[in-house]
């Protein structure tokens, strides 16, 4: 019994936060890396949110690396 409830716990909680952000963020905006991954395969990612993939893979790229600007 208490699984099952955990499990519909944790269910509620993963619905909740995805309908938050989809207010937050808007229709267009991915709500999570699931959703971004789909978007980007079809091509409907924004400029700026191609930018900022640009920006997080080069920072975690010069600090594996070492290089810095």
């Amino acid at each position: 019994m208490k699984r099952k409830s955990a499990s519909i716990l944790t269910h509620r909680l993963v619905v909740c936060y995805n309908v938050i952000v989809r207010q937050w963020k808007g229709e267009g905006h991915p709500i999570n890396r699931f959703r971004w991954r789909i978007m980007e395969r079809r091509g409907e990612l924004s400029e700026e949110m191609l930018m900022k993939k640009k920006v997080v893979n080069d920072y975690f790229h010069s600090r594996l690396t070492g290089k810095y600007d």
